[in-house]
């Protein structure tokens, strides 16, 4: 019973890193798994886009409805200028 025991210690160490390293592998497999599952088409084709986003957006001025002749202070230029 000595020997099993005095056996035991000496390959602890031993089945401490296995332990760890059988833990890191199973850990890479499972991130792996998740990282290269494939995306859910479904949620992305049944996203709702809220109306109150979209009547926001249509009411945003377009760089051809600016009329009005800006002027800038002395010594600056446009730079977005065409």
């Amino acid at each position: 019973m000595t020997k099993l025991i005095e056996k035991f210690r000496s390959l602890s160490m031993v089945f401490f890193i296995l332990t760890l390293l059988c833990g890191l592998i199973y850990a890479i497999f499972v991130l792996d798994n998740i990282l290269l599952a494939p995306a859910n088409d479904k949620a992305a084709a049944n996203s709702i886009i809220d109306q109150t986003l979209i009547s926001n957006l249509s009411s945003l001025k377009k760089s051809s409805d600016n009329n009005v002749a800006q002027t800038l202070p002395s010594g600056k230029i446009n730079p977005f200028a065409q």
